[in-house]
């Protein structure tokens, strides 16, 4: 509670005391709210860094915040730290540098393996002719159970690595 009482104090200017802010999901994954400020302008923060601003003690030359599981959605405060650059680029997607991706076709055949979603993500054409890593998000629901398929296939995590 007291952490809560503690959040409510930044903003307490800027929003209406009994309005609870709706968040959503941005282009990267992150959870955001909308603040209102003067003149009707609204500013977007990302929920993750207000809440390692509110309640963790910043250290010195750790300017990013990262998610220790790597859930960009998991903003409790045990799972934010405050890393430097150098440290932030080596843990971000440790997930994905790891685990290799079987794309399969909706029949079942196996079409190939990847080492990371990001080249699993490449491996596919969109409509728009285009290939990258905007794939990876449905490529990685299907990993996860969530979707049955994903541009035209089935994709699946490896027990292995690529080459094994």
């Amino acid at each position: 509670m007291k952490q809560l009482i503690r959040l409510e104090k930044i903003f307490y200017k800027r929003i209406q005391p009994e309005k609870i802010l709706k968040s959503k999901e941005d282009k990267g994954g992150y959870l955001t709210i909308n603040i209102p400020i003067e003149s009707g302008k609204i500013k977007t923060l990302k929920i993750h860094r207000l809440v390692a601003e509110a309640f963790i003690p910043k250290k010195e030359n750790k300017f990013y915040i990262n998610h220790i599981d790597e859930n960009k959605k998991n903003n409790h405060v045990d799972n934010l730290e405050w890393v430097s650059q150098s440290e932030n680029n080596a843990h971000g997607t440790r997930s994905e540098k790891f685990i290799a991706i079987k794309k399969y076709s909706l029949d079942g055949k196996l079409l190939g393996v990847y080492p990371t979603l990001r080249e699993a993500g490449r491996s596919v054409e969109r409509p728009n002719g285009k290939t990258g890593e905007g794939n990876r998000k449905s490529i990685k629901k299907c990993c996860d159970g969530e979707l049955e398929q994903s541009m035209g296939y089935k994709w699946k995590y490896s027990k292995s690595t690529p080459q094994g």
